[in-house]
């Protein structure tokens, strides 16, 4: 970690400056006074000229090879199937493009950059193809197999439902609107599975699978239309990149069939006309070359890599590694001083994390019955003051466990317990996310069924009167398919919020259950009874 010290091997900035420059500077002064030695070796030099322009003759050749691999690789690009295949086209023509067409070629520069820029304009577009591709691939896929399942259960006609199978390459080269029609044909396959008359068992497991086949053949057409989106976007980039690729094709041919003459006389001109600018002035410019390109990597990399990890470090909270002391001491303290500056911030965030981790689990356990895991009274208060009432279309239920003060007086508080435990579990994985229930007092629960009709309020009480009939009053164990020989037994009260009614206040909501569940005790127990105007209501 940073210490302040200088490390061996380490240079202030300024020192490094006149070490890596210095001798630059006297060279170029030994080159400036050796220039007059140049005249002797014209001759020398003119035949490295041509060398020289036999070397561009040659880099035309190369290019004109780079450019039909070029061409290759973005119609492979463009066109394959196969992402990896297209990730591999892109890297070649990208590297075709960075080495060798934008050599010597000051004029089609703009070209090869424009191509350059549509090549990384079209790279998250064809990604974005792939994903879509293998999206609608899945989805497809999973929509088919529970299709075979509907019709497995439902023993339905299967014929057809193989040829409705795509595969990867006809969802990357065929339009979107071709898989509509098989889509239907899948969609009536399951509708008419989902139709035929089954068994109570059957016809529960059906019901899960066509709701959710329901909602997947929705959610996969409109995958295809953003499938078919991605292509559209895909295709008019690709054109672009086409017509680019064959303007700068047109040009380079150009070039080659009348510039290299010219040049070779070019070259000849200069050498007559500077003979004493050939060689030395090229070594001085080589060795500035060379000493700025040791400056861009001993202290803009070191910079660029600092302010990389700090944006790796904002993003996921990435801790940089630490590296080797570089050479110049004042980028060291920078990186280290970096370091404890992260290790400091992600203390602080995981600090605060915590603390709202615990704020949330103590706000969350507050509202909780312990014995019951079920939602307590303050929970249920809390609703019924901020909640504005019950719309049209929720049910309220009003539970007492039978006959639980005989369990309390000839067994115990300790068992009571176990049978409140047993009940409220039963209660929560009964309604299984349907409604919520809340521990209103005692032996007593309440029950909130959003979004429920008077027949789904009846449908509901009998469930949770079937579940608790599973429990035995006799050990507080419960079964989940059989209904004990001493069976715990529960009365209910119900309401539900009616159009004429609106906004039913959750006060009014409990009276009317109340009352219902008053009636429910009189007529002997065991039984839920539905609120009606004029219930007589129980003296508390």
């Amino acid at each position: 970690m940073f210490s302040g010290r200088r490390e061996r091997g380490q240079y202030s900035l300024k020192t490094f400056g006149m070490l890596l420059f210095g001798p630059v500077i006297v060279l170029t002064v030994l080159c400036g006074l050796a220039m007059v030695w140049t005249s002797r070796s014209i001759d020398a030099q003119t035949e490295v000229l041509t060398r020289d322009t036999v070397q561009k003759i040659l880099f035309e050749q190369r290019n004109a090879i780079n450019m039909d691999n070029l061409r290759h690789s973005i119609y492979a690009f463009a066109e394959s199937h196969n992402p990896k295949h297209a990730r591999e086209a892109y890297i070649n023509a990208w590297a075709l493009l960075s080495e060798s067409l934008l050599d010597k070629r000051e004029d089609v520069k703009p070209a090869v950059i424009r191509l350059q820029e549509q090549i990384l304009a079209v790279r998250p577009l064809r990604r974005r193809v792939d994903a879509d591709v293998i999206n609608v691939y899945e989805r497809w896929h999973g929509l088919f197999s529970r299709s075979r399942t509907l019709t497995y259960l439902a023993d339905a006609d299967e014929t057809g439902l193989e040829q409705l199978e795509v595969d990867r390459l006809t969802l990357f080269a065929e339009p979107g609107e071709k898989l509509l029609k098989p889509l239907a044909a899948l969609r009536h396959i399951a509708e008419e599975a989902c139709s035929r008359p089954l068994s109570p068992e059957l016809k529960a497991k059906t019901d899960a699978v066509c709701e959710r086949v329901g909602r997947e053949h929705a959610e996969l057409a409109e995958a295809v239309k953003a499938l078919d989106a991605s292509k559209k976007a895909f295709g008019a980039k690709v054109a672009e990149m086409k017509e680019t690729l064959a303007g700068l094709n047109r040009a380079l041919v150009q070039i080659e069939n009348s510039g290299l003459l010219e040049e070779v006389k070019a070259v000849t001109d200069i050498t007559d006309r500077y003979k004493t600018l050939n060689f030395l002035p090229l070594l001085t410019v080589l060795l500035m070359i060379g000493a700025l390109a040791a400056a861009g990597r001993l202290v803009i990399y070191p910079i660029r890599r600092t302010v990389s990890d700090v944006r790796r470090f904002h993003q996921n909270g990435e801790i940089p590694m630490k590296g080797r002391p570089g050479i110049i001491r004042e980028l060291s303290d920078l990186s280290d001083w970096m370091m404890i500056f992260c290790l400091l911030s992600r203390a602080e965030k995981e600090k605060s994390a915590a603390m709202e981790m615990r704020f949330s689990e103590l706000q969350a356990s507050s509202m909780l019955d312990p014995l019951t895991g079920a939602e307590n009274r303050r929970a249920f208060e809390k609703f019924a003051e901020e909640g504005g009432g019950l719309p049209p279309g929720t049910g309220f239920l009003m539970l007492d466990l039978d006959r639980f003060k005989d369990i309390n007086d000839t067994r115990g508080h300790q068992f009571g317990d176990r049978i409140l435990e047993a009940a409220g579990r039963v209660l929560r994985e009964t309604l299984k996310g349907r409604g919520r229930v809340f521990r209103y007092g005692g032996e007593e629960f309440c029950v909130l069924l959003p979004g429920s009709g008077a027949e789904d309020v009846v449908m509901t009480a009998e469930q949770l009167m079937s579940a608790v009939r599973r429990i035995s009053r006799e050990n507080a164990e419960s079964s989940r398919t059989y209904e004990a020989a001493d069976p715990l037994t529960l009365s209910i009260g119900m309401t539900c919020v009616q159009e004429a009614d609106g906004v039913l206040s959750v006060q009014e909501a409990v009276r009317r259950s109340d009352a219902a569940l008053y009636q429910a005790k009189a007529n002997g127990r065991n039984r839920a009874v539905y609120y009606l105007p004029g219930q007589k209501e129980k003296t508390r």
